[in-house]
């Protein structure tokens, strides 16, 4: 009932509407070559700056579902956007927290209990909206203790320690200067800084979390509010 309606001509009106094109280009190139290009095939409307209000809403949901061999589940909470420099805070708690191997969810939940194999946060960050996912992969009847563990672990980050703080910034650090190697990767940075605001942004990155501090990264670990969304086996 949804789709079907959509023609052609509505999709094509759609993107004529909200199309405000941003062209970036990393590596070696002509520049006035660029420019000619882009006139000739890239119309640009100057677009009024988004002033789209998001509702923040808290749920919580778990669905049954057949053919699933385990459990999906996935806690999320209401972040910075990227016109917030407090959003250089979450990624240093998610350095913490919960990306890779070593972070704390991770190490507790897979390494320490055995309770799953794939641990990770997302977060999704854009203009005007900002949310961390925290995913974990288990077995249905560990649901309930993996949530709690997710929530017990997001507590303890209130008294994360400077040592491990510090090095979460050399980490962020260090990724930023091999991202910079990698042309692909700057050019959609750079047009995620731009459609924020400045894409000269990109370029204080180093700046931004040398000056963040310890109370910053702990401030994320009193929640309040989340949602809360599992896919279990029916």
């Amino acid at each position: 009932k949804t789709i079907k309606p959509i023609s052609r001509e509505i999709l094509l009106s759609f993107f004529d509407l909200y199309n405000d094109p941003v062209l970036c280009v990393v590596g070696e190139a002509d520049f006035d070559e660029v420019v000619e290009a882009a006139e000739r095939k890239i119309t640009v409307k100057r677009m009024p700056p988004s002033k789209l209000k998001i509702n923040k809403i808290n749920k919580q949901a778990v669905e049954r579902r057949k053919g699933l061999k385990q459990a999906h589940l996935v806690l999320a909470f209401h972040t910075a956007t990227l016109r917030d420099r407090r959003r250089y805070a979450l990624e240093s708690f998610n350095a913490i927290f919960s990306d890779g191997g070593s972070s704390r969810l991770f190490q507790e939940i897979r390494d320490k209990r055995g309770l799953a194999y794939h641990v990770r946060s997302y977060p999704q960050i854009g203009v005007d909206y900002g949310h961390n996912l925290i995913y974990v992969g288990t077995d249905a009847g560990h649901v309930k203790q993996v949530k709690e563990l997710i929530l017990k672990e997001i507590k303890k980050m209130r008294e994360l320690d400077k040592k491990e703080f510090e090095e979460s910034k050399e980490q962020l650090i260090g990724r930023y200067k091999l991202i910079q190697e990698d042309s692909w990767m700057v050019a959609l940075a750079l047009l995620w800084e731009e459609l924020a605001g400045s894409a000269e942004e990109f370029y204080r990155y180093e700046q931004r979390i040398s000056e963040l501090k310890l109370q910053d990264v702990r401030e994320l670990g009193k929640l309040k509010r989340y949602s809360f969304a599992a896919l279990v086996p029916k």
